[in-house]
Parts: structure tokens; C-alpha cells; sequence
């Protein structure tokens, strides 16, 4: 389960893994950084921006450093209301500066050991952030401490003070970004600040019961209209959050994939108010599931969310209906297409003359090193249950795949060597190995799996 939720945290990686292209050439907002300690106990040598529109690169500028001050021209586009400020790429530290209307924005780095946020000397806007930056690090902090607290507390009046306690501090906060918004009220900054959650947690309630109550809470007082925050990074990590909700530690590899198609289809209703949320909710999660290769997830979005009227060209509307096309032919309960081969007295076969209840087809390749530590697993535990196995290889060259199939001789062994060109590798739309179909008597899917893992839940 630690995997799944590892995996959930792909969003943040998103944004310094998509191809970097540069536009907007027009109004500029200068940056001047400057960086105190230079010389021997210098170890920054350049900084990276980035801006994002409908998560991707709309702006990347990287700045070799010169001296103790350098000069940046960011160029501002429409919209462009949120520069990611990475400052320090062995530790991943980054500040996003805000675009207001100050002609330039001075920085300071400490290069010798860069803190947590930067330190502003000029900019009315971004020294507001980092002031309420530091007060939300503050509140979350002490918020974390008293409900540690309460939990080991058993004492029902101590338990009480802390709870006053609690609410006392989130009124508190509560006020205090009321009166920043009010401040800002007209550039970004208000509009994050108003957007930016002060969740309350029951805590008399059972951790099930508190995740459910977030779940069904947790888009209530967030602007979901505004266009502006779109170009900002709020949202990203805000999806990426709600996503990691719908995890459970005890679930199986096909409960968490459910798991996900709830939280997709959620975060793509509650992002549907406006087409311009719609889409940049969707294409953030298609990025990221992209990122961790998760294709399962990549064409539901597709398949759920996407119409042939949506796409931009002509070739991508092609790629969809034959996705969609293809799922509807290999959907669970759909008949599985037929397999034809020929064995080594050149008498012809397919699937229909296998007598067996469940018949298991497995397309794989010599060369992929998951196929090869599933495959063993897959010997031992198949005959337990009676299956029969049916493998369809992706390998082009004989000597390999020949030499590999002499440790199963009791499975069936399809291959053309034609690779992913292969007949049934085409038909059943199959795009990565190791993937599993499992099928009945009468050739109905039962299943489609990815993994070993995945598969083994049918032999526990």
C-alpha cells in the first residue's frame, strides 16, 4: 500500500518532468537575487523558473549566477500570475513568487545553507506570502502537537482544554487570513489566501470517520471558478491530497484501482464548474499517471472524460475512438478474441479448442524483467487451480525466447516474432508487458491484470 501512496505523490513530480518551452514575451517583471557568502562556501550556481498553464510549461528560464547579484527578466504573459522560484536542486527547495504589479522583486538565498522559504527585501506581495507562509507553518505545527496530545490524553477535562485550545488557535488563524485576504483583496495573493483550507477535524470521531468527513468537506470554502488560481500552484497540491484520501492500507491491488476511478471522477465533477477547470483538472491527472506509467488510470480519464469533440487534432480523436473502440471490445464479461497458432507438427490451433474452466493468457517478453519474476510464481501456483496458461511473447529474436520457454513445457507458447506488431498483441490492444487475461469457459474476460501482484490475489 506505501507503493500506491508513493505513487500518489507523482503530481509534484509533474512539474519538473514535462519538456520546457519558453513564450510570452511581452510586459517583464524583474527579479534581483542576491546571494550573501559568495566565494568558497558558494554552492548554488544557477536558478530555475518555471510557470505553468493547464500543467504545462508555458515559461522555463534557467539563470547561471553572477556574483552576488543577479538580474532575472520574467517575462509576463496574461494569466501568468504564479513564477516556481527553484532554488536549490540538490534538496528540491523551491518558493513560488508571485507576479504583482511591483517593477522588481529583490531576493536573498542564504547559499550556504538556503532556508526553508526565501527571504524577500523587496516586494510588497511576496513578503505578505512569506509572512503567511510562516504563520500557516506556525498554526499547522501547533494544531499537529495538541491533537497529539488529545489522543494520549485520558483525563475528559484535560481533553476538554485541549480541544478550547484547538479552537481558540484555528479562530485565531481563521481571523488572521480574513484580515490578509482583506489586505490583498485584488491580487493573487487574496485569492490564495481566501482558497486556502482551515480544516476542522472531529476528534471524538474514529480515524475512518474523520477521513470520510475530509473527503466530503474537503472542496468546501476553495474557489473553484476563478481562472486566475488556475495558473497558480494551488491546486496541484490540493488533487494530489484529495486523490491520497481514497487509499486504504489493507486494500488489494484491485480495490485501490477503484479506489482511483472514485477519486478521478470526483476530482474531475467538483473542477467541472467552468471548461477551462475541467481541462486543467485533466490534464493534471493525466500527466501525472502518465509520469508513473499507470495506463490503466491514463485511459480511464480518457475513456470517461474525453469526447472526440474535445480533441485537438484530427489524429487525436483518431487515438481516442480507437482507445475507446478497443475497451469497449475488452471490457470484463466481453468475449475475448480468438488466438491462432501453430504448433510443432504445423497443425493449426486456437483458443476454442482449449477444454479447460479458466483459461489464463499471458503476454510477455523475454526481455522484460517483470515478466521473468512473475512466470515462476505463475508455474507453481497455475496448476493449483487448474488453469490453463496461454502465453503470447512480444519477443522479435527466436534464440532468446525459445531458450526461455524450455522451463514451462506444459503452458502454450504463441509468438510471430513480429513484436508489438503481432496479431494477437494488436487485437487485444495490448500496450505492456506482463499483462494478464483471464477468461472462462465460454471465453468471457474475467479479469485484465498488470502485474504479479495484481494476479496473485487469485491464488490466496
Amino acid at each position: 500500500m506505501k507503493k500506491y501512496l508513493f505513487q500518489c505523490c507523482f503530481f509534484a513530480s509533474v512539474l519538473f518532468c514535462l519538456p520546457f518551452s519558453v513564450n510570452g514575451e511581452g510586459e517583464k517583471t524583474i527579479v534581483k537575487l542576491f546571494i550573501p557568502n559568495n566565494g568558497v562556501y558558494f554552492n548554488l550556481d544557477k536558478v530555475h523558473l518555471y510557470n505553468f498553464q493547464n500543467n504545462k510549461t508555458a515559461l522555463y528560464r534557467s539563470f547561471d549566477l553572477n556574483g552576488e547579484q543577479t538580474f532575472m527578466e520574467i517575462p509576463r504573459s496574461e494569466g501568468n500570475t504564479t513564477i516556481r522560484f527553484l532554488y536549490d536542486t540538490k534538496e528540491n527547495r523551491f518558493f513560488d513568487l508571485l507576479l504583482s504589479d511591483d517593477d522588481t522583486v529583490v531576493v536573498q538565498v542564504n547559499a550556504q545553507s538556503p532556508s526553508k522559504y526565501l527571504t524577500i527585501l523587496k516586494g510588497k506581495v511576496n513578503k505578505a506570502y512569506i509572512d503567511f507562509l510562516n504563520e500557516k507553518d506556525k498554526y499547522d505545527t501547533l494544531i499537529s502537537t495538541l491533537e497529539k496530545k488529545y489522543k494520549v490524553e485520558s483525563d475528559s477535562k484535560k481533553q476538554k482544554l485541549i480541544l478550547a485550545k484547538i479552537k481558540t488557535t484555528r479562530t485565531n488563524f481563521s481571523n488572521y487570513c480574513s484580515k490578509a485576504s482583506s489586505e490583498n483583496k485584488g491580487n493573487i495573493l487574496g485569492l490564495i489566501i481566501a482558497s486556502t483550507p482551515i480544516r476542522n477535524k472531529n476528534l471524538s470521531h474514529s480515524p475512518q470517520q474523520q477521513k470520510a468527513t475530509l473527503i466530503d468537506s474537503y472542496w468546501k470554502g476553495i474557489n473553484l471558478e476563478n481562472e486566475e488560481l488556475l495558473n497558480t500552484f494551488l491546486f496541484h497540491q490540493l488533487i494530489e491530497n484529495y486523490v491520497g484520501l481514497y487509499f486504504e492500507e489493507e486494500y488489494s491491488p484491485k480495490q485501490q484501482d477503484s479506489a482511483l476511478y472514485v477519486a478521478i471522477d470526483k476530482t474531475i465533477l467538483v473542477f467541472s464548474n467552468t471548461e477551462k477547470h475541467k481541462k486543467f483538472a485533466y490534464e493534471f491527472l493525466k500527466n501525472g499517471f502518465e509520469i508513473i506509467s499507470h495506463k490503466k488510470m491514463v485511459d480511464y480519464l480518457a475513456l470517461t472524460h474525453k469526447t472526440p469533440e474535445q480533441c485537438s487534432s484530427e489524429e487525436e480523436k483518431e487515438e481516442l475512438i480507437k482507445l475507446q473502440n478497443s475497451y469497449e471490445k475488452m471490457k470484463i464479461g466481453s468475449k475475448a478474441p480468438d488466438i491462432e497458432w501453430t504448433d510443432s507438427a504445423n497443425q493449426k490451433h486456437n483458443l476454442k479448442d482449449i477444454s479447460s474452466d479458466t483459461i489464463l493468457v499471458v503476454f510477455w517478453s523475454s526481455s522484460c524483467p517483470h515478466c521473468t519474476e512473475a512466470l515462476p510464481f505463475l508455474s507453481h501456483y497455475a496448476p493449483k487451480k487448474n488453469w490453463k496458461v496461454v502465453t503470447v511473447s512480444v519477443d522479435m529474436h527466436p534464440d532468446s525466447y525459445y531458450t526461455y520457454i524450455k522451463n514451462y513445457p506444459d503452458w502454450i507458447h504463441v509468438c510471430d516474432f513480429k513484436g508489438w506488431k503481432s496479431t494477437p498483441v494488436m487485437e487485444y490492444n495490448i500496450t505492456g508487458t506482463p499483462t494478464f487475461i483471464l477468461m472462462d469457459s465460454s471465453r468471457k474476460i474475467i479479469d485484465k491484470l498488470n502485474s504479479w501482484e495484481q494476479l496473485s490475489v487469485y491464488f490466496k
